[in-house]
């Protein structure tokens, strides 16, 4: 057996637009509560247009997005 490190998810074929990078921070894909699939849910949006998305630069509407999801998980963790 090899000793690398497997996450879950795909791997990127696309690069980050550099405008995300304060936000891609935020999501842990080895905590499913954390993850972009988790983020998708909780905005109601599909992984694949965030994946889309996150090769432009941000938009006001996805920043706003993930500025509440990080606040609402804030709460989850102080509670």
């Amino acid at each position: 057996m090899d000793n690398t490190k497997r996450f879950p998810g795909r791997a990127r074929t696309h690069d980050v637009h550099p405008s995300w990078t304060d936000y891609v921070t935020h999501f842990d894909p080895t905590n499913p509560e954390r993850s972009q699939g988790a983020f998708c849910r909780w905005a109601g949006m599909r992984p694949s247009s965030l994946s889309a998305a996150k090769r432009k630069p941000i938009t006001t509407r996805i920043e706003l997005l993930i500025s509440q999801w990080i606040e609402e998980l804030q709460k989850l963790e102080a509670e």
